[in-house]
């Protein structure tokens, strides 16, 4: 899940960056007038969709009628909707939503929208959602060629997949007897960076390609009418640090890190191809 908020890092920066440029913040009698039950929002040109919202105590918006609610207020067709991603308790009764929006089913990258909830009723909300866009469902492209493109892309010598003893652990550690590195295409609308702006979106396959040889992984986007690389995001993030390491046999050494979740692993990225620690011959075993 991190991963995947990380994913919409770009996207959702420069939809709210534009945002921002042209976002008018109404509060009041105002906001009720625009919005009936609400006591504060942030309008902006992207989207005839908030991009916050504080209702009154005694408006009954909830997670369970919010598609619905959300649809009919602001007239949207009825093709939209939304993709749980994440439901997070906090320590003052709060319960959020994480939901992103799709169309026809098919997420929307780089969208999201936030429930800010108690006692199942929506206090706030915020976040992006897309309107008055054209999502393309032309597919002129299958999956096998766009795969073959998201390789060629990306030119490892070997990938995850070509090892048997990852495959295995992959399956040890998920649970999962089918579970594989080896990538399956998730339809989804994907911009490119000049695009948003004009709100125009392209029918992709978006591809998890991880490369063993040299190490690498991305998410890939082919347009599924053309074939197109749309865009190639680096799913691995490393930062270096220096640490203190009480050797065996060499008293105390400075070695290199990597910071990592909140946690130090045996890796460095700065020199090479980066160096890895490994034991058990690449085995969790």
């Amino acid at each position: 899940m991190k991963n995947f908020l990380k994913v919409c890092a770009l996207l959702a920066v420069l939809i709210f960056q534009n945002a921002q440029a042209s976002s008018l913040f109404i509060n009041g009698t105002a906001a009720e007038k625009y919005l009936n039950g609400s006591e504060a929002i942030l309008l902006n040109r992207i989207s005839t969709v908030p991009d916050y919202v504080r209702f009154k105590s005694n408006t009954t918006v909830t997670p369970d009628n919010f598609t619905q609610w959300l649809i009919r207020q602001f007239n949207l067709p009825n093709n939209y909707g939304f993709k749980l991603l994440a439901k997070e308790n906090d320590k003052l009764g709060f319960v959020h939503y994480r939901l992103q929006q799709t169309v026809d089913g098919i997420p929307v990258e780089g969208t999201m929208y936030i429930l800010h909830t108690k006692n199942e009723r929506i206090e706030s909300m915020n976040g992006q959602v897309m309107t008055d866009v054209v999502f393309p469902k032309n597919i002129s492209v299958g999956e096998d060629v766009a795969l073959q493109k998201a390789l060629s892309s990306v030119g490892a010598a070997k990938y995850k997949w070509q090892f048997d003893s990852q495959e295995k652990a992959l399956k040890e550690i998920t649970g999962n007897s089918n579970a594989s590195y080896f990538p399956k295409a998730e339809m989804v609308y994907m911009p490119t960076e000049n695009e948003i702006k004009r709100k125009e979106f392209h029918l992709a396959y978006r591809f998890d390609i991880y490369a063993a040889e040299p190490l690498s992984r991305n998410y890939v986007y082919i347009d599924a009418a053309n074939g197109n690389i749309i865009y190639k995001r680096n799913r691995i993030e490393s930062a270096d640090v220096q640490a203190t390491a009480h050797t065996q046999y060499s008293g105390v050494r400075t070695i290199t890190t990597d910071s990592y979740n909140s946690s130090y692993r045996l890796r460095e990225a700065a020199r090479g191809n980066g160096i890895q620690t490994y034991n058990a011959q690449h085995s969790t075993n």
